[in-house]
């Protein structure tokens, strides 16, 4: 990655933010609700590049939690 550009962006944690969001952004994202992203200082932003992950449900939807939580609980990886 170029290191200028890694040098001006200041993500909290670079190990779970992907890094090629740095070269698009500058937000610091915290979590997401549905089809929205926000940021660690409140900010809602309308989540337009939400991967295959979130693409039908959304962030965080309830019931996939759920049911990863129980996946998680019996085996994660085989």
């Amino acid at each position: 990655m170029n290191d200028e550009l890694t040098s001006s962006t200041s993500w909290p944690d670079h190990s779970v933010v992907p890094g090629v969001w740095a070269r698009f952004t500058d937000i610091d994202a915290d979590h997401g609700e549905g089809s929205w992203l926000i940021a660690r200082d409140g900010t809602r932003y309308l989540d337009y590049t939400s991967g295959i992950g979130v693409a039908n449900t959304g962030h965080a939807h309830p019931r996939v939690v759920e049911a990863i939580r129980e996946q998680a609980g019996k085996l994660r990886h085989g």
